[in-house]
């Protein structure tokens, strides 16, 4: 409940009148307990924060009982660092964890469960690129996802799936793609970095790759979970939660449209030129990523989010500007051209994902653009 999703469904429940236990890796943690109090005037007496270990069934004992629902919004990077195995088995028992202290303490006040997955970790199973992703996907189990990441966050849904029927009790599905919005903790996300490093392109080359990713805003996430959560017709039901697909460029010129003075790409770059300078530069980034990627435009289909939740998707327009804005604000990104950052941006954010690897062949390419262009120039003059 302290990491970037997590605190936004904390708000929206408090706001909505609800009393809220919130589970965090570190309750002595004093600068988070502040953010998570300061996020609701009546946070005092309507939140509690609560330190756990997920992975735990026993951890949940005192914590779930008396709970009528009970929210999960993945699991802490702080489980899922190391090799590929340690990733998967960190999501399948916290799950297993959870249901299992569903069943022994919670059986008779919990009436709905609300997982939070990844809608991108099954876009690899979609066989038509050129066909909207809907919740059928989840059928899919994943099928043909070989990647730890993306097969961890799929085992996660799945068995929590599984494990609800075997309980007996609801489960609600919130699959969203990637989340961006400024953050209102500590934490922050992968496309928050994304967009971080975006604004660093190269003035001098300023195209990128063109690949093309599916955003959503946290704050709509945290309605549609607390939608999801008092909704009887979401009742054992999957959701797509997603807004809007962009290439980098895309997200690019909407980086600039609102911070001129900030050097994004907003050209996209020959693919034959990513093809040859990527994986000659960099080992994370391999000529079969590529070819899987470039191009591929996968849109998902979030209409039943909007009839069946009445989710109202705010423009992402204004999601990355409001992104941006947190950025210069924090003093991770200048305040106007020629002005430096004035602070460094340390949230650990995995490079090994389809996203990490993108923004490495965006850099990539800016430097190259960049040798070359100096290179051409300088012949032209002689």
């Amino acid at each position: 409940a302290g990491g970037y999703t997590g605190s936004y469904v904390v708000q929206s429940f408090l706001a909505a009148g609800y009393s809220v236990r919130a589970a965090v890796d570190d309750v002595n943690d004093a600068q988070l307990n502040g953010e998570l109090y300061a996020l609701h005037p009546d946070s005092v007496r309507r939140l509690t924060i609560i330190g756990m270990n997920v992975l735990e069934s026993s951890a949940y004992r005192e914590n779930i009982r008396g709970c009528k629902y009970v929210i999960h919004c993945g699991v802490s990077a702080m489980f899922t660092r190391g090799a590929g195995d340690n990733v998967i088995r960190a999501h399948t028992e916290a799950v297993q964890a959870l249901f299992d202290a569903v069943r022994t303490y919670g059986k008779g006040s919990v009436k709905r469960v609300i997982i939070l997955g990844s809608a991108s970790a099954f876009a690899a199973a979609s066989t038509d690129p050129s066909a909207a992703i809907d919740e059928s996907i989840v059928k899919t189990a994943g099928k043909g996802v070989t990647e730890a990441v993306p097969y961890a966050r799929i085992a996660f849904v799945n068995e929590s799936i599984r494990l609800a029927r075997m309980v007996q009790v609801e489960c609600t599905i919130l699959l969203s793609t990637i989340m961006l919005g400024p953050s209102i903790v500590r934490e922050s996300s992968e496309g928050m970095r994304t967009v971080l490093d975006l604004s660093y392109g190269s003035s001098a080359f300023p195209f990128a790759p063109r690949m093309f990713w599916n955003f959503v805003d946290v704050r709509d996430v945290a309605e549609a979970t607390l939608h999801a959560t008092e909704s009887e017709v979401a009742k054992n039901e999957c959701f797509i939660v997603s807004n809007a697909t962009l290439s980098m460029s895309q997200l690019g010129r909407l980086i600039r449209r609102g911070h001129p003075h900030l050097s994004a790409p907003i050209y996209d770059a020959p693919t034959v030129l990513t093809m040859v300078l990527a994986p000659l530069t960099n080992a994370k980034v391999s000529a079969r990523y590529l070819w899987k990627t470039l191009g591929v435009r996968r849109n998902f289909d979030n209409s039943k989010a909007k009839s069946a939740l009445g989710i109202s998707f705010k423009p992402i327009s204004e999601t990355v500007t409001d992104s941006v804005a947190e950025l210069i604000h924090n003093g991770y990104l200048p305040t106007s051209a020629g002005a430096k950052a004035s602070a460094v941006y340390s949230n650990e954010v995995s490079n090994s994902s389809s996203l990490g690897k993108a923004v490495i062949a965006i850099g990539i390419l800016g430097a190259a653009g960049a040798a070359a262009g100096y290179f051409l120039r300088n012949k032209a003059r002689k």
